[in-house]
């Protein structure tokens, strides 16, 4: 039987590697890839977000009352939601240098 410690840890190295299957995932196109790891790398989302959901309800589970439950569904969507516009500031960013950069040709005043 696994340890509290060793689950976790194989868990957060799952999650790791579902994260850069993803990450390829939205680099390289799809259809380019080998067609053998096609459906292999369109798992990689659907997983993330699976162990994610039972690691958050493993927590929920644990709060014995409802306002702990509460706190940790708030202390859950205000940490996704700080993630989520940090990247979309972050993205947005690197659109914006991008479109400038394309929409100015070499020798053309800006």
């Amino acid at each position: 039987m696994q340890s509290s410690k060793q689950r976790r840890d194989f868990i957060d190295v799952t999650k790791f590697a579902l994260s850069i299957l993803i990450v390829v995932i939205h680099i390289s196109p799809i259809e380019s890839l080998n067609p053998v790891l096609r459906p292999f790398l369109r798992t990689a989302v659907p997983l993330f977000f699976l162990i994610s959901a039972y690691l958050f309800f493993k927590k929920y589970g644990e709060a014995e009352t409802i306002e702990k439950k509460i706190a940790r569904i708030e202390r859950y969507v205000k940490r996704n939601l700080q993630l989520y516009f940090f990247w979309l500031i972050v993205l947005g960013l690197c659109f914006k240098k991008c479109v400038l950069f394309d929409a100015v040709s070499p020798g053309e005043p800006a």
